[in-house]
């Protein structure tokens, strides 16, 4: 490593140190929670900033979406350029940018990422490492996390007329999915025709893509104590399988609360791997303070 690389390696991690305590500044304000407050922010923001392709609005959603998120499930993240050319230039690492977008998209855990207790998420390489001396297995000798594993997710609802369901039934006891198709309806969701389910589910089960988890966690309210499982493949549609426990519908949680669910990782979504030489901040690192 060069001397001018460590050089930019330290200040990009101030610049991530700055930031973190910069959001957490902006969450112990419930600056997200306040309309007038985010849009006085995200002015100042314009004003001394350059983007490309985004408007005032789409940083308006973006604040209001890290609603009731803890700090430690945001992680600032640089990808280091490489070797300079023949031309002076440090060409991009497409192929490490496209992982790091693709484990983003898959809603995958980043390095550090920490759920609200401080804990590390399941998947990052500081649950394996967060494993006791005394279970007989060491950070290099632990099993890897299993691609169903359950992690702990803050969440927090949204109006159920911005929500699409597919309700199918995996009980064969018929009329059950219309049924509760009907009193999803009559809650205000946008439900879509009922079917079956090809084979039974134990346990009721809501499915969902990544990045649609404020959706998921908004239906999963409705229903008791439900599995609820990330997925690839399904879009802006939240899936529940109606399980042999289904008793009923209650109505949702009220729009804007603070949720934490825990979520299954689908099988058909294996973590992405990451390069390993990150520079990487949590937002709930306090180091400069």
């Amino acid at each position: 490593m060069t001397t001018e690389t460590n050089g930019d390696y330290g200040r990009i991690k101030r610049q991530q140190l700055f930031l973190s305590s910069l959001l957490r500044s902006l969450i112990s304000k419930e600056v997200f929670f306040s309309l007038s407050k985010l849009n006085e922010v995200v002015n100042m923001f314009i004003q001394d900033s350059y983007v490309d392709n985004i408007k005032t609005k789409d940083l308006v959603d973006l604040g209001q979406s890290v609603q009731g998120v803890n700090a430690g499930r945001i992680t600032f993240v640089t990808i280091p350029t490489g070797e300079t050319d023949s031309e002076g230039n440090e060409p991009p690492r497409t192929g490490d940018m496209r992982a790091l977008f693709d484990a983003i998209i898959n809603d995958d855990p980043l390095p550090e990422e920490k759920n609200a207790d401080n804990t590390p998420v399941p998947g990052t390489p500081e649950s394996a490492a967060s494993v006791a001396p005394d279970s007989g297995e060491s950070a290099s000798s632990a099993p890897a996390p299993s691609s169903s594993a359950a992690e702990l997710v803050d969440a927090v609802t949204t109006n159920p007329q911005d929500v699409t369901v597919r309700v199918s039934n995996s009980t064969g006891e018929n009329g059950l999915a219309s049924t509760a198709a009907g009193e999803l309806q009559s809650h205000g969701f946008n439900v879509t025709t009922p079917d079956d389910y090809p084979g039974p589910l134990n346990s009721t089960t809501v499915f969902f893509s990544p990045g649609n988890e404020q959706a998921a966690a908004t239906v999963a309210s409705a229903f008791t104590n439900p599995t609820i499982e990330r997925v690839s493949g399904m879009g802006e549609v939240v899936q529940v399988v109606l399980g042999s426990d289904f008793y009923s519908v209650a109505a949702p949680s009220p729009s804007g609360s603070p949720v934490q669910v825990h979520v299954m990782r689908g099988t058909s979504s294996p973590p992405t791997r990451l390069p390993e030489d990150l520079t990487v901040t949590n937002a709930a690192d306090t180091t400069c303070e």
